[in-house]
Order: C-alpha cells, then structure tokens, then sequence
C-alpha cells in the first residue's frame, strides 16, 4: 500500500490528534509520564532536554516538574535563526517561571536568565515531540526539520512521547529523517 505524501499525512496526524478529548489526553499524559518516569533511559539520564508542550500535543509539563525534583539538568529549546537555517538552542531551565512565549507562540526559556548548553554538547536524553511515530521509532515532525538537524548532530539518546493513536505500522520518511531510540506511549514503549 502506497503512503500519502507527508503534508498529506501530517495533516491526517494531526487531525486525529487533535479529536482526542482534553480529558482523555491528560489520561494518556498520566500514563505516559509514568511510562518514561520508570524507564532506564530517564533513570540514567543526569541532563534532560524537553520540548515544552504546545496544544494537543503529548504534555511535558509534569515530565519537566518531575525532572527538576529529581534534581535532573532540565533544558528547553529555544529557536534560533543562523545564516537563514533553523536551529535549535538548549538553554537549562531551574522552572518553569523561567519560560515566555516564543517563536510560533511556543514556550521557549528566557535567555536572560537561563544558560546556554554550549552548542557542541547536548542533553544525555532528549524527549522530542511529533505528529506520527512508526513502529520502527521514526518520527514525522512539523516539516522544519529543527528536531532532525538537531539529532544529527548531537550524541544523545532520543525518546519521543505520543499517544498510541500517534503510532502507525509505517510514517513517510525521508532521508534528513532521524530514527529514534525510542517512543513511549500511554500503552507501551517501542524499543
């Protein structure tokens, strides 16, 4: 069977997740929260870089709050402009008081008062966001390619978090695509 293109797809994604009622989300944040809060990759990890969550996306929220107990490095991307390419920044966060609306109105940290994690280093697990995951752990993400670029350059282990109904036998990808090591969702982790 022939995928749809990936605009097609993203926009089917999407949609689906967005039919997901507040209510059931923040069941499946629960489980999903604990999914990964019990996993070896979050037990390991000393430094943690987030996405904040935006919308009908898996929450992050209590993941950061959690991680910031535990006394984990917690860093929050913020995007940046270089020579025309997105890109990503990591800057460490101690709460989430430290946070303003950023670019496309996401919550990014404030550079004023966060440091910058040196662009040649990276968080020892990253929790990246996405539309569709598959089960061979690749991720469909906005169409950016901020996440990717960021992975391909950067030794980390990289864990997306999504819904079950995020998860499909199989996502278009391309070739700046970035497998991930592993997707927790509120009903199993893909390792």
């Amino acid at each position: 069977m022939k995928l749809p293109d990936k605009n097609t797809f993203r926009k089917q994604a999407a949609a689906k997740r967005n039919a997901l009622s507040p209510a059931l989300r923040r069941e499946k944040d629960f489980l999903i929260r604990e999914r990964l809060l019990s996993s070896e990759a979050y037990r390991k990890a000393s430094s943690i870089g987030f996405y904040y969550s935006f919308r009908s996306e898996a929450d992050t929220t209590g993941l950061i709050l959690q991680a910031l107990s535990d006394g984990k490095r917690v860093y929050l991307p913020k995007t940046c402009y270089k020579e025309e390419m997105p890109t990503l920044d990591f800057y460490r966060i101690q709460s989430l008081s430290e946070v303003r609306e950023g670019f496309w109105g996401i919550p990014e940290p404030d550079p004023s008062v966060c440091e910058m994690l040196p662009p040649d280093e990276a968080p020892a697990l990253l929790i990246v966001p996405g539309l569709a995951f598959d089960l061979k752990k690749n991720r469909m993400g906005y169409g950016k390619g901020f996440y990717d670029r960021y992975i391909a350059d950067h030794n980390t282990v990289t864990a997306g978090i999504a819904y079950q109904e995020q998860i499909y036998e199989e996502i278009p990808t391309g070739k700046y695509d970035r497998r991930l090591h592993m997707i927790v969702t509120d009903v199993s982790v893909i390792e």
